[in-house]
């Protein structure tokens, strides 16, 4: 499955917008944006692995099913720094190049590795507020 930028900034949103995602229990997403059950839970995940959010994995033998529990603090400041449209557009490849990875086309397609997630981690906020992108 593909890695979808704008899907996971939307389920951050999702996640801040209800009130019940405090990190007792979990929050119910469902489809977001005409993805797929699949596809939500899927980002769930990188997201949780990628310290943005905290969250369960509710999968069965019947299905894969991640839901979030909140936002981290990482995920707070990336969201923060994410809101304005053009700034979103424009800080999203210098994210990933002070990450190691490069957008391929204008869409989501990404080329790369994340390698330290403590790297990403702390370049989420320095690259979208305009740091220097050599940040080590």
């Amino acid at each position: 499955m593909k890695r979808d930028f704008d899907l996971a900034r939307t389920i951050l949103i999702a996640i801040e917008a209800n009130e019940d995602a405090t990190g007792h229990g979990w929050i119910t997403l469902g489809k977001i944006n005409g993805c797929s059950q699949e596809q939500v839970s899927y980002h769930v995940r990188l997201l949780h692995e990628a310290g943005l959010i905290e969250a369960i994995d509710l999968s069965t033998i019947t299905g894969f099913s991640w839901e979030p529990k909140k936002l981290t603090w990482h995920g707070h400041d990336f969201l923060e720094s994410s809101r304005n449209e053009t700034l979103w557009g424009e800080a999203l490849p210098r994210f990933l190049h002070s990450c190691g990875l490069q957008a391929e086309n204008k869409g989501n397609r990404i080329r790369g590795g994340l390698g330290n997630r403590h790297r990403w981690q702390g370049n989420i906020t320095r690259v979208l507020d305009g740091a220097p992108e050599s940040i080590s």
